[in-house]
């Protein structure tokens, strides 16, 4: 009990000015954090993080200009976009014709149907539609298709991206 109390006087600055205070912290923080050493490479990256936070707000604090001083003026990050397609540019194949369409993937097989029983003029209970994945099928020389079975389903589901076909067959 005693070792912990001397090492709590140790730590706890006593009759410190406001400024004393802020300092002594402020070293500490530099020393560890939560009783972990900071590596260099951390503190570079999180000055960094810091100075790309602020460069975007109008009132800054002190602190970054001493830390763009330091690292010099940073470009921003680039602007990922991560959201998923929501379109898909597609082939529809049937008898010797293609026709490209640009379709929703949050549709669904149903309608999809719909729009090839409009394109070709039959009705959409006579047709077999197949999903083909030209990149899988350009992968293994192997014409990889999924027929399209559940009317409920969503054509997301199915990967469709940009240059993928469906294939037509009247039943």
């Amino acid at each position: 009990m005693a070792v912990a109390s001397r090492r709590l006087a140790a730590l706890t600055p006593l009759r410190k000015s406001a400024i004393e205070w802020r300092n002594w912290i402020w070293h500490r923080m530099n020393l560890k954090i939560s009783a972990s050493s900071i590596s260099a490479k951390e503190r570079d990256e999180a000055e960094r993080a810091f100075i790309r936070y602020y460069m975007e707000q109008s009132d800054r604090p002190r602190r970054f200009f001493d830390l763009e001083s330091k690292h010099g003026k940073l470009e921003p990050l680039a602007q990922v976009d991560l959201s998923p397609k929501r379109t898909a540019k597609v082939d529809i194949c049937y008898s010797g014709r293609r026709v490209q369409r640009t379709i929703q993937l949050r549709s669904t097989v149903r309608e999809l149907k719909a729009l090839i029983s409009r394109l070709l003029d039959l009705p959409a209970a006579r047709l077999r539609v197949f999903y083909v994945d030209t990149e899988i099928s350009r992968i293994q020389d192997v014409i990889a298709a999924d027929e399209l079975r559940f009317l409920h389903k969503q054509l997301y589901t199915y990967h469709v991206q940009d240059g993928d076909q469906f294939l037509v067959q009247e039943k």
